[in-house]
């Protein structure tokens, strides 16, 4: 898109997508860290949820059913390789609906004010979530969650002995 038009978008209150000003800031020579003055009033009049979560979340297999259900283009990912990473992000400005740290990170976030407490009474399925993470540690705070566990870790597999033959998943590993 050409850099006028881009800017006529956005000063007509349009969308702009944060590609179309960064590559409109390029071409005019400005650096990007100016996005977060813009970013927050742009992304005010969006329905777009922005997702900042691990790097290997955009891979779409992880989340097959969303864009069945919602249709594509509703939710634009930003990555990042570690929580120091992101939260320093978040503090100098950056702007996201959804963050996904670890628990153990909740409290940290919240302290620093880059996170908010979550409704939990609107999430149709958390009667289903046990109730140990449910009141997950650092994920409340003075009563209120400010975390809502939908994955969980990496770093180790389980699996049940008596249904999974050992030898098999030797193999596999």
């Amino acid at each position: 898109m050409k850099i006028s038009k881009t800017i006529d978008r956005l000063a007509a209150g349009r969308q702009v997508s944060r590609r179309e000003i960064n590559a409109a800031m390029a071409g005019l020579g400005l650096a990007t860290v100016a996005m977060p003055l813009v970013g927050n009033r742009a992304r005010a009049a969006s329905d777009v949820v922005e997702y900042f979560t691990w790097s290997g979340y955009e891979v779409p297999e992880l989340h097959p059913g969303f864009a069945a259900k919602y249709g594509e283009g509703h939710v634009t990912g930003s990555f990042f390789g570690g929580e120091e990473e992101a939260l320093s992000k978040l503090r100098t400005g950056f702007n996201a609906d959804v963050v996904h740290p670890c628990s153990y990170s909740v409290r940290r976030w919240a302290d620093a004010g880059v996170a908010a407490p979550i409704d939990v009474s609107r999430l149709s399925n958390w009667k289903d979530v046990f109730p140990q993470l449910q009141n997950l540690g650092d994920g409340m705070i003075d009563g209120q969650n400010y975390f809502v566990p939908f994955d969980w870790g990496s770093s180790s597999v389980l699996y049940r002995t008596d249904l999974v033959d050992p030898e098999y998943v030797a193999q596999e590993t």
